[in-house]
């Protein structure tokens, strides 16, 4: 039987500390490069998407990428379902606002956010919570807001414990009305020769 969601990141993190978020193939050296790199490659995008909005990073787990978007957003919140997570990011990103949850319930207003970032955190969500999961982070995404996710996209691959292989046109069908804008398709990122996607979704405004 699988663990359930929090239990197998509790013990991730547990087991692997900040070195959980990434990939164990990588040392944590190489996964401090390959973070500053992929920092560096996207700053431009993130900070014309989100610049001066307040964002929420969804699945912060130790504000890895919440310390970055910190440095150019109004105000960054993050959640995540492990405590220890939480109070990693509370440390590193003082200014931000985080909080635990429960894997379904975003406990947010609708339209609280002016945009939503995400890194490789819905390919770990089940099939049975995939869809409350996407519906709560477009309803509390204002609109005239943009949704960025980076996932794996490697769909020619069989399913792993506790990673689910989507593809964009899933991402797209998820995220139904939002607009998919942009998508980029990346090489392998973590060590595991797998296939990432940079997807950006925009939520009409109220003028059409």
């Amino acid at each position: 039987m699988k663990e359930d969601r929090r239990g197998y990141w509790c013990r991730r993190y547990r087991e692997q500390g900040c070195k959980a978020v990434g990939h164990c193939k990588l040392s944590s050296a190489q996964l401090t490069a390959q973070t500053t790199r992929l920092q560096k490659q996207y700053e431009g995008l993130l900070q014309f998407l989100f610049r001066d909005r307040v964002v929420l990073d969804f699945g912060c787990g130790w504000g890895r990428w919440a310390a970055f978007l910190a440095s150019f957003c109004k105000q960054v919140y993050g959640v995540d379902i492990v405590e220890w997570a939480v109070k990693e990011a509370k440390k590193r990103v003082p200014k931000g606002i985080f909080a635990q949850y429960d894997g379904l319930w975003l406990p947010f207003s609708d339209a609280q956010f002016g945009g939503v970032f995400s890194w490789t955190v819905l390919q770990h969500i089940p099939p049975s919570c995939i869809r409350q999961v996407t519906s709560e982070l477009a309803r509390v995404l204002a609109p005239d807001g943009y949704l960025v996710l980076y996932e794996n996209t490697s769909i020619w691959l069989e399913d792993k414990e506790h990673i689910w292989y989507r593809g964009v046109d899933k991402y797209k069908h998820l995220f139904s009305p939002l607009h998919c804008i942009m998508v980029e398709v990346v090489g392998d990122v973590d060590g595991t020769g797998e296939e990432h996607s940079l997807m950006v979704f925009w939520k009409e405004g109220k003028g059409g």
